[in-house]
């Protein structure tokens, strides 16, 4: 499965902690450089609606992605933002995409911290 991992340029320290943790687990990851909200005009964050500036460059960030998955056509795909936590048992799910329901639109792999059930339907 392909593995994005959103990350702002100006985190080098936030890239490095996350590519130690990937190739802890032996995954391998592409690097996708975040877009700052701090650096959106005025009018491009207004134009995303009622999202402060940091929300649209996540937003922003996360689409840029979407549309990497799209023009690869990519049958599935994972992306992550730079500040996450992954167990070690998550490595199994992210080498491989078999698990993923038939016809999902997109799978949320969080549990904040809690065990979460993960079947197949």
């Amino acid at each position: 499965m392909k593995l994005f991992l959103i990350n702002l340029d100006r985190r080098p320290e936030r890239l490095e902690r996350m590519a130690g943790l990937f190739e802890r687990l032996g995954l391998e990851f592409t690097r996708i450089s975040a877009v700052d909200g701090t650096l959106l005009t005025a009018d491009e964050v207004k134009g995303l609606g009622s999202l402060r500036p940091g929300e649209s460059g996540c937003f922003l960030s996360h689409r840029e992605c979407w549309q990497r998955i799209v023009d690869t056509s990519l049958p599935h795909a994972a992306i992550f933002e730079d500040d996450l936590h992954l167990t070690p048992g998550a490595t199994s799910l992210l080498r491989q995409g078999d698990w993923i329901p038939a016809g999902a639109d997109i799978v949320k792999l969080e549990t904040r911290l809690y065990h979460a059930r993960i079947d197949k339907a």
